[in-house]
């Protein structure tokens, strides 16, 4: 993608994508056995070598969803994420995330932490460090919620 700068200093994208692509990726490499394809739509957090895991739950490690929508991807290439180097990581933008527990319309305006093998848990109070987003729609064919992420 490219971008331009007008004389009054705006930034202006001059390469538009697909509005299906919804999120700003990073790519991260994966911890030893970790695979590009089974951790797609889940929560990962960073270990001690700093390579991405799938989140243990509750974590305030997290650090983005596994990405397979990405509209912008920095720090990694098409070729590396193919062959399992990196790993796409949603840091800003909306993802579908795979749910924990049955997905309930309901649910719409809770915050999601993660929970077993980094698929969302939804919370009933605000846990501080481990908000990853909020929910903002649901999917009950795929038990996916679609979030917002909330990192800090």
């Amino acid at each position: 993608a490219t971008t331009r700068l007008n004389g009054e200093c705006y930034f202006y994208a001059t390469r538009v994508y697909n509005a299906f692509y919804n999120d700003y990726a990073e790519g991260f490499i994966p911890e030893v056995g970790l695979e590009y394809e089974e951790c797609k739509n889940r929560i990962v957090e960073v270990n001690d070598n700093g390579q991405v895991r799938l989140a243990s739950p509750m974590s305030k490690r997290c650090v983005g969803i596994v990405s397979d929508s990405y509209g912008h991807l920095i720090g990694a290439t098409e070729e590396e994420i193919c062959e399992n180097k990196k790993i796409p990581i949603g840091m800003a933008g909306t993802l579908w995330i795979d749910a924990e527990d049955k997905v309930s319309f309901d649910n719409i305006g809770k915050f999601i932490c993660s929970g077993e093998e980094g698929r969302a848990r939804v919370l009933d109070e605000i846990i501080d460090g481990a908000v990853v987003g909020k929910i903002i729609d649901t999917d009950n064919v795929d038990n996916q919620y679609r979030v917002i992420l909330l990192l800090k």
